[in-house]
């Protein structure tokens, strides 16, 4: 449930997401505390609630769901319809997919078939469209999440296609040393902020469980947050 709040609402901080969970999670045992799950049914009986936080949840919701996305959705297909036939060409597409150095080949192939479904290597928008909102298709597989998040970020700010490059070809999630590899590129290390803090950042509890070797989407965007508070302390502390 905390991914569906990051992406209909990217503003929001883990801490104001974990505030949004304990309204929402009403389940559990009849002293009032939560069960952690979240069943349909309690997200709609929240959202008819209205309370100030259930009417903004909503209004992104109608938001996310309706014109931004699908503006995304048909920039990307007229990425693709490179003869502007009003279909995409699969051959492009793959040629694209490789391109973009996150899938192997195998993958490449995967995300192909599960899009080209009647084999006539020519997808109209409705049936791109389709593929983009319908989850994870019919395989369930990590390369056709991300090249949804690659081709056609739910997220606004496309964070989802950051990650997803930077965890590299045939990885759905982050590592320490990927991590790492983002902070460095983007120019987040200097003497300020070393990577001896970067790596205290990515092992902090609050982003993943001890032991844990990986990190999602949703964890990753826990750590940015973490970074960019560790950076501002800093500069506090310099200034």
């Amino acid at each position: 449930m905390s991914s569906v709040f990051r992406v209909l609402m990217p503003c929001l901080t883990f801490r104001d997401i974990a505030l949004l969970m304990k309204e929402l999670d009403t389940g559990g045992s009849e002293g009032g505390g939560g069960d952690e799950k979240v069943s349909r049914m309690e997200f709609l009986a929240w959202l008819q609630k209205g309370s100030p936080k259930a009417l903004e949840v909503k209004k992104e919701i109608i938001a996310t769901t309706g014109i931004r996305w699908e503006q995304r959705i048909r920039r990307a297909f007229q990425t693709y319809d490179i003869d502007n036939s009003g279909l995409m060409d699969m051959g492009a597409m793959a040629m694209a997919l490789r391109n973009l150095g996150s899938l192997t080949n195998e993958e490449v192939r995967n995300v192909c078939a599960d899009l080209d479904k009647s084999k006539d290597h020519r997808i109209s928008y409705a049936e791109f469209r389709a593929w983009i909102k319908n989850g994870m298709g019919s395989r369930s597989l990590g390369e056709i999440e991300k090249a949804k998040a690659i081709l056609a970020p739910s997220d606004s700010d496309g964070l989802e296609a950051v990650f997803y490059n930077f965890c590299g070809a045939g990885k759905a999630e982050l590592d320490g040393k990927s991590f790492m590899k983002l902070c460095e590129d983007c120019q987040l290390l200097d003497r300020k902020m070393g990577s001896a803090q970067v790596d205290l950042i990515f092992c902090d509890t609050r982003v993943k469980k001890k032991g844990q070797r990986t990190i999602d989407v949703v964890q990753f965007e826990v750590a940015l947050e973490l970074l960019a508070e560790r950076l501002r302390v800093v500069e506090k502390v310099v200034c």
